[in-house]
């Protein structure tokens, strides 16, 4: 679609990216299982299609309109509606807002909407309305996370949540916003990636029934436990029908499978959940916490398992809320930290080691996150001390470069909500990091290698300079201690 003007003609089409993976938005929206099978898609702007392509093939019921690329195609109701990088390449402010609501109105249960952000922004281009053209003549808005935050509140009178810099899922239906809450803070999902964790799942005592110790439903049924700290319904476990049909009665099996849990998983998956449970509702307490008939039937059991009362969790939860406020209490807590790498004005974490931080903690990086959502990649979150602002940092070859350059940082000011992004992924002299095992836990799979490399650098004298905390600094350390630089092979 070409638009002409008095003063120039823009070139919308040519802003359309040939792609061979889907976009970022759907890969977050798959992540947090807005996009399933079961729901039917519509991408509304979906330019080549690779989208639409995707998602076919993921047994998706996709489709797309693009009046550039797919112009016959009808802008259809589906359950899912996308608007990817839309909005940024409309000059016309009207017209964009008429785009929002028709895309809207399309959504019955959610709407994802994405936009160029403030750190994409490119040089060159000649400022033009409320943005810039480029040298393609191709038009760009680029948004701040508040500013596309506010302009989907007011135009379509629904609250969204950010799901990435720039990235938001706006709710139509209720009981899909909430299904969303209880993934979006549910931290199982860090404890699968801890596969060190993981191995202790397995039964520690003898396993005294033989009519059960060969079953894979009855493995199965010990995992989930695991995971969950708490018995399943049969809705939530199907094959428990087929375990109990085995000769055993239901209050034997629950004795018997925590009998032959590891306790000190158990315990932790108990703390775990209820903390994620705690996240929820302190954080929606603003954005308007859910009714309990209206959570998942899987929230309401561990709400009823380990709170006795929903009334109980949200006082509970409503008393963490506001003891994040207290600078002392932020101070304190980052002192009594078991993980992270402690500095004398903040402390740095990497997101999987977030579950173990106390709670006030993670309610704090909660804050933050409700501003810009979830960066993809690997990200070490930086509180200080001074407890106004929470920092996330992007380092995309975290596991395997021993010191990764930091590509992206986002400060997000607690007091005014208003975030703020810095691009270092072009720069000549990024930060770069040291010392990776003291970001994570010691049950990550690679903190024995991080270990390693650190008592090697250490040993050469090298992280005793103080000019290494970017490229060009650790380039020059490197070359002055030569060939002994790399670390002997395990």
């Amino acid at each position: 679609m070409t638009a002409t003007n008095s003063e120039r003609t823009i070139h919308r089409g040519r802003t359309a990216i040939e792609r061979h993976a889907c976009s970022q938005p759907i890969r977050l929206a798959l992540r947090d299982t807005i996009i399933k099978p079961e729901l039917s898609f519509f991408d509304y702007g979906c330019g080549r299609g690779a989208d639409v392509s995707f998602l076919a093939g993921q047994g998706v019921t996709a489709s797309g309109f693009d009046p550039c690329f797919f112009p016959q195609n009808s802008k259809t109701e589906a359950h899912v509606v996308n608007l990817g990088y839309v909005i940024n390449v409309i000059e016309n402010p009207d017209e964009r807002i008429t785009v929002l609501k028709d895309a809207f109105a399309l959504a019955q249960l959610c709407l994802i909407v994405a936009a160029q952000t403030k750190s994409a922004a490119i040089s060159g281009a000649t400022a033009f309305n409320d943005g810039c053209v480029t040298k393609r003549n191709t038009f760009q808005k680029y948004y701040g996370q508040s500013e596309l935050r506010e302009l989907l509140q007011q135009v379509l009178s629904v609250a969204p949540y950010s799901a990435g810099p720039g990235i938001f899922y706006v709710f139509k239906d209720e009981q899909a916003r909430n299904a969303y809450l209880a993934v979006r803070y549910d931290s199982t999902r860090l404890l699968r990636f801890n596969s060190n964790r993981m191995r202790q799942h397995q039964p520690v005592q003898k396993l005294r029934e033989q009519r059960l110790q060969n079953s894979a439903a009855v493995g199965r049924l010990i995992d989930w436990v695991s995971m969950h700290a708490r018995f399943p319904s049969e809705f939530e476990f199907p094959a428990l029908g087929k375990v109990l049909a085995l000769g055993v009665s239901h209050k034997f099996l629950q004795e018997w499978v925590f009998a032959n849990l590891d306790q000190e998983v158990l315990a932790t998956a108990r703390k775990i959940r209820q903390q994620d449970i705690l996240l929820m509702l302190a954080l929606t307490r603003f954005d308007g916490r859910p009714k309990f008939s209206a959570l998942p039937d899987s929230t309401k059991h561990d709400i009823k398992s380990f709170f006795t009362s929903y009334q109980k969790a949200c006082a509970k939860a409503d008393r963490l809320l506001f003891s994040v406020g207290n600078v002392d209490t932020i101070r304190k807590e980052i002192e009594r930290s078991e993980v992270g790498k402690k500095l004398p004005d903040s402390l740095y974490v990497h997101t999987s080691a977030i579950p173990y931080l106390p709670l006030s903690l993670q309610v704090f990086i909660g804050c933050g996150r409700a501003v810009v959502g979830d960066m993809e990649g690997d990200v070490i979150v930086k509180i200080p001390k001074k407890a106004t602002s929470v920092s996330f940092l992007l380092y995309r070859e975290f596991d395997n470069d021993p010191h990764p350059e930091l590509q992206l940082a986002i400060k997000v000011d607690l007091r005014s909500g208003h975030s703020y992004p810095r691009d270092y992924s072009k720069s000549d002299n990024p930060p770069l990091l040291h010392r990776k095992e003291t970001f994570v836990t010691k049950d990550y799979p690679q903190y024995a290698e991080f270990c390693r490399v650190t008592e090697h650098e250490e040993k050469l004298g090298l992280l005793n300079r103080n000019d290494i905390g970017n490229r060009q600094g650790w380039r020059k350390a490197l070359t002055a201690v030569g060939d002994n630089a790399q670390p002997p092979t395990a």
